[in-house]
């Protein structure tokens, strides 16, 4: 079902963002995530031109070609634009599969502090991309990432979409602070409103690729979660809308595959960035824009030191409440 997410359009969508108070040194990170779909010139040019009406101030974007790579670059759309296909292009010999890399975009003020990089563990280290930024004298941790298809035995295949997702878990294993991924992982199979009864896909036994690791809290070792989940966790309504929309999942529309609605695209956050708002723009940009919906979410940023009389405030237990097991009506 084609439907418009909860909450309709992020709040002020068209860039305004609610005002902090006076004594309130946090501010707020518009992230965006999106699979672009291996996009023409002029499609990533609609795109783009979508991303800045919504003022984002960071993008990670999946499956963009060497081409398109340099046409954001030249563009001067965004102060800083980071190319997984610089780190590694395609080698001579390799099929139109390994010129699908990652983009990060940001804006003016968030300075890089290191040189970007790719997981070179990963079965496809060009679907990757990781870059370390300051913002008002803090650390922040950006990726991009992107998988590889199990059931494409010939390219890829079970074990190296498994071999993905232990690149990918072992980044964010070393993250517990100021880090964000976005990313389209081509899982799960079934993204249910209880995270418990989530269905993975698999090669030969439940569980062989290693995709729980990424989204189950119970299995994971890292410490980021599911943004939307965590906005959802916040927002009780929204998250009855959803369950009474689609009782068995998933929570947002963000890919059809194999005839199924699927939710694939995930923007994945450390404790300290809850999310204010999280959205998927399923009617704005899937089909019409790409094959895959744009992921936005507002993110709360705390500095790592704030003046004394900084007001600090933190939900402890969000993260808990967003994983624990859902309570549905009976029938």
């Amino acid at each position: 079902m084609r439907d418009e997410e909860p909450g309709h359009s992020p709040p002020e969508a068209r860039g305004v963002r609610p005002a902090m108070t006076a004594h309130d040194h946090r501010r707020s990170i518009r992230f965006a995530s999106w699979n672009v779909n291996h996009p023409s010139a002029s499609r990533l040019e609609r795109q783009i031109e979508l991303l800045q009406g919504f003022r984002c101030d960071i993008i990670a974007l999946q499956e963009i070609s060497t081409a398109g790579g340099r046409f954001l670059a030249d563009s001067g759309k965004y102060a800083w634009c980071w190319r997984s296909l610089d780190l590694r292009p395609p080698q001579k010999g390799e099929t139109s599969s390994r010129d699908q890399g990652c983009v990060v975009l940001a804006r003016e003020d968030f300075r890089p502090i290191s040189e970007p990089a790719v997981l070179c563990q990963a079965a496809a280290p060009e679907r990757t991309l990781v870059i370390e930024l300051e913002l008002e004298g803090s650390q922040l941790s950006v990726a991009s990432f992107r998988q590889v298809a199990g059931v494409d035995r010939k390219m890829w295949g079970p074990l190296k979409k498994r071999q993905q997702f232990d690149a990918i878990c072992e980044w964010l294993n070393t993250h517990s602070r100021h880090a964000i991924a976005g990313m389209d992982v081509n899982s799960p199979e079934v993204d249910h409103p209880d995270i418990a009864q989530n269905v993975y896909f698999f090669g030969s036994t439940p569980g062989d690729q290693h995709e729980h690791l990424l989204h189950d809290p119970m299995w994971a070792t890292h410490v980021l979660r599911d943004a939307f989940r965590l906005y959802l966790a916040a927002n009780p309504r929204d998250l009855e809308a959803v369950i009474a929309a689609r009782p068995q999942g998933p929570l947002a529309l963000s890919h059809i595959n194999l005839q199924r609605a699927r939710r694939f695209d995930f923007i994945y956050v450390t404790p300290d960035l809850p999310p204010t708002y999280a959205h998927y723009l399923s009617d704005d940009t899937l089909g019409a824009l790409s094959d895959h919906a744009l992921v936005i979410a507002d993110l709360t940023f705390q500095p790592d030191e704030p003046p004394p009389d900084a007001d600090v405030t933190v939900n402890a237990d969000l993260a808990l409440r967003a994983f624990a097991p859902i309570s549905r009506p009976k029938g």
